[in-house]
């Protein structure tokens, strides 16, 4: 699995399978996308990370590969700015700037946990059993770990712009008047026909009757969920700018989704999946790791 540039953490069976999917594919996607590059590719990418661009061709391959692997590690992002972007970072989070280079990287770290548990939220405290019930109630895909339910009812939250779930029956009986539905039934019949009347098209109004965000609102939407780690990660990919708030770490990726004339992260996985088949690229993975992979091959 090292030998690939693979992930060697789980069970038998995951590395196992792992294998098997590499094998398909012809050995890992990571490695053949650096070995297709050419030697002035490997430099643009290398100065993007800040890395040394000397030496010959593997020699620049591995560094990308290492650079991928510490990529992972939680608070990376970090440690590639200079002591003037963590104190602008720090005092953007109204955070202390004193202090030296390690102790400022490990407070925005500190920073950044602190803003993945509250991102959590109302369902950090709620049984497995409840979290797919309530995405089973919104007609979204409820297998997964307790983070993955928690991740697709935060995203799904922030995407629709209320959370029916939370409302009192009186106000979803409210809502659904000024829809014209049925008003009668258990708070789980109205929940969920307030979702159906979303699928099918019907009202577009928040529960203070103003009209729902829009089109950049709802773009947005996609990113609202994520850590601010996740969204530091995906700028750095993207070769982008990765300092700054969450609302400007979003907008940059809005406005770079824009510029691109595609959104990825609003493809259902199957088009994610055709659109890399298309491409000659590995179609496995989690729905970020496609759109990664197709973001990739973009540049």
């Amino acid at each position: 699995m090292n030998n690939r540039g693979e992930d060697t953490s789980g069970s038998k069976d995951e590395l196992v399978r792992r294998l098997q999917q590499s094998d398909r594919s012809g050995g890992s996607t990571t490695n053949r996308y650096y070995d297709e590059m050419n030697i002035k590719e490997l430099h643009d990418e290398l100065e993007k990370r800040g890395e040394k661009v000397s030496g010959r061709k593997q020699e620049l391959i591995g560094r990308l590969r290492n650079n991928d692997k510490s990529s992972d590690k939680p608070g990376y992002e970090f440690e590639l700015m200079t002591c003037e972007q963590l104190h602008d970072e720090l005092e953007k989070r109204g955070e202390k700037v004193s202090g030296r280079k390690q102790e400022l990287i490990d407070r925005l770290k500190a920073c950044d946990e602190a803003d993945e548990q509250s991102g959590a939220g109302e369902y950090a405290e709620k049984t497995n059993r409840w979290l797919r019930q309530e995405l089973r109630l919104r007609g979204l895909m409820f297998s997964g770990n307790k983070d993955e339910l928690i991740q697709r009812l935060t995203e799904d939250d922030n995407t629709k712009g209320h959370k029916y779930s939370s409302m009192p029956i009186s106000d979803l009986q409210k809502e659904l008047n000024n829809r014209g539905e049925d008003t009668s039934g258990s708070k789980d019949e109205l929940v969920q026909r307030l979702q159906q009347s979303d699928r099918s098209g019907g009202s577009t109004s928040n529960r203070d009757g103003t009209d729902v965000e829009d089109e950049n609102d709802t773009d947005r939407g996609q990113y609202s969920g994520k850590t601010n780690r996740w969204l530091r990660q995906e700028l750095r990919i993207r070769g982008l700018m990765f300092s700054g708030n969450k609302d400007e770490l979003i907008q940059r990726l809005v406005e770079d989704d824009n510029t691109k004339g595609h959104k990825y992260s609003s493809m259902p996985i199957s088009d994610l999946q055709k659109e890399l088949n298309n491409r000659g690229e590995d179609t496995s993975g989690s729905k970020d790791e496609l759109v990664r992979r197709l973001q990739q091959s973009d540049r």
